[in-house]
């Protein structure tokens, strides 16, 4: 009923799995677990990640450790009826981040805040048109009226397209950090720290700032007999983001990041946590 990556490797060693579906979280504790090597894992060959926006660190780690492996990942949602767009095989290697190349019966559009179709590469809310989308949600016609316009649904997700058509996600919209005027996707700072070999979970958050409106706020927990330093995380960021993007604020947690029954972090619990702290 719970994710347990020690019980996980028991049973991939002792029924010879040799599928999983998980969210990247998940396949990280994985492939990071002391006990991995220690483990016939030479069974698994089709790993399946979703569920959010899959870090390049996993793919490396998936040909590391496991070179035979065809895995993927992709997006979609319950609205569209899981279609969108898939990554797998050699594509999941060569475009570490991408969320995949649009299914056949799938459109995507890149929009400002008014529904303007973006030019190639540009960064906005994502849109999707397809067959299998549902048509509207149930007795709610604010949502309705404000999330479709013909045929085409709002994901109140944020990505690009890029020159050969691959999906990007950059994050919800939602959880974007507004700082001094610019868009900040706390994924992307996610995605950099995560590389530290320390860091075993990372949530970038926007906490508020008198000068700026937000400030980037990080809360970070390292992995078993790991240390890391607040500013020595702060030195790694600002060794591979752009000055505005790296964190003022790092928090160590002792404890893991509060996650919910998807394993998605919870990043309002974290917010309103440090805001009541002070």
């Amino acid at each position: 009923y719970k994710w347990d990556v020690d019980r996980a490797l028991e049973f991939i060693e002792q029924e010879r799995i040799t599928t999983i579906a998980a969210a990247p979280s998940m396949m990280l504790d994985l492939l990071e677990s002391p006990k991995f090597e220690e483990t016939d894992t030479s069974s698994l060959f089709s790993l399946g990640i979703g569920g959010a926006a899959t870090p390049p660190r996993v793919a490396r780690l998936l040909q590391d450790k496991l070179p035979q492996n065809f895995s993927g990942t992709g997006y979609g949602m319950t609205e569209t009826n899981a279609q969108g767009a898939s990554l797998t095989g050699q594509a999941f290697v060569e475009k570490p981040g991408s969320a995949g190349f649009p299914h056949p019966i799938v459109d995507f559009r890149i929009c400002d805040e008014q529904g303007n179709a973006l030019e190639q590469g540009a960064t906005g809310e994502i849109w999707v048109r397809s067959c299998t989308n549902i048509r509207e949600y149930w007795n709610r016609p604010e949502a309705n009226a404000e999330e479709f316009r013909d045929g085409w649904l709002k994901t109140g997700d944020i990505g690009y397209l890029d020159d050969q058509g691959f999906l990007y996600l950059a994050d919800r919209a939602k959880d974007m950090i507004l700082r001094g005027g610019e868009n900040i996707y706390p994924a992307e700072i996610e995605n950099e720290l995560l590389e530290h070999e320390a860091v075993q979970e990372v949530a970038a958050i926007g906490l508020p700032h008198e000068r700026w409106g937000e400030e980037v706020a990080v809360v970070v927990h390292l992995h078993a007999d790991a240390s890391a330093s607040e500013d020595e995380l702060v030195a790694f960021a600002r060794g591979r983001l752009a000055t505005y993007k790296v964190p003022s604020r790092v928090f160590i947690s002792e404890q893991p990041l509060p996650r919910n029954a998807t394993n998605k972090i919870l990043k309002r619990q974290l917010k309103e946590a440090l805001l009541a702290a002070g």
